[in-house]
């Protein structure tokens, strides 16, 4: 990163990929350590610890930058409104008309929750359990997740290899890891497509506030 930069998403676009795979291996390590010294056996909240620790690093790295109220702002016009809520609702038809294309072709399969529920294990009346899982999936991994996989990967595959490139590696890589639940390979491809869509709108609109905003009210959805 360039810390002589001091526009918030010039700046965010210096983070180069060695730095982000540093930044994760430091927060896996002090996840643990931390997780353990509480000793509150939870898996969401372990979560929460990574992803907390992860969005400390950009923080840092964009310490002393200026735009970060600017892009603030202009998520709540009234035209970015428009186009975030417009974006969720094609993404949320998109996985409604692959659901119903997947059961018209006998592949069964159901929207798995566990994303908000799975720390709740076998007794799903934990309210603690209920209250983290969600806040972990709905709201604190949607913003790791864009400045880590639009804010630097994307960002520095367009770099090096071009936009294309960029979006079809970055967007695979997300929806990669998205393997889980009753309906993993659903869960992968609509991650994956998700992650196309949200690379456009960064490319056209350069703020990525806007894509945590979107990413916000697409993950209810339970596929990605």
């Amino acid at each position: 990163m360039d810390f002589k930069v001091k526009d918030f998403n010039v700046r965010l676009r210096t983070i180069t990929l060695l730095e982000a795979a540093i930044a994760i291996i430091i927060a896996i390590f002090l996840s643990g350590y931390i997780y353990n010294f509480i000793g509150f056996r939870n898996e969401e909240f372990f979560s929460i610890i990574f992803d907390v620790l992860i969005m400390l690093f950009f923080v840092i790295a964009c310490s002393g930058t200026r735009g970060f109220s600017r892009d603030l702002d202009q998520v709540f016009e009234f035209s970015s409104i428009f186009k975030i809520v417009g974006l969720a609702i094609v993404d949320f038809l998109f996985c409604g008309i692959l659901m119903g294309f997947c059961s018209a072709l006998g592949l069964g399969f159901h929207i798995d929750y566990s994303s908000f529920l799975m720390a709740a294990g076998p007794g799903l009346g934990d309210p603690i359990s209920l209250f983290l899982g969600f806040i972990a999936a709905v709201f604190i991994a949607p913003i790791a997740e864009e400045l880590m996989f639009r804010g630097v990967l994307f960002n520095r595959l367009k770099i090096r290899m071009g936009a294309p490139w960029a979006i079809l590696i970055s967007s695979a890589i997300f929806g990669s890891l998205h393997f889980y639940g009753g309906a993993p390979f659903l869960h992968v491809l609509t991650a994956t497509t998700f992650g196309m869509l949200m690379c456009v709108f960064f490319m056209r609109y350069d703020n990525i506030l806007m894509n945590i905003a979107v990413h916000f009210l697409g993950k209810p959805n339970g596929l990605h």
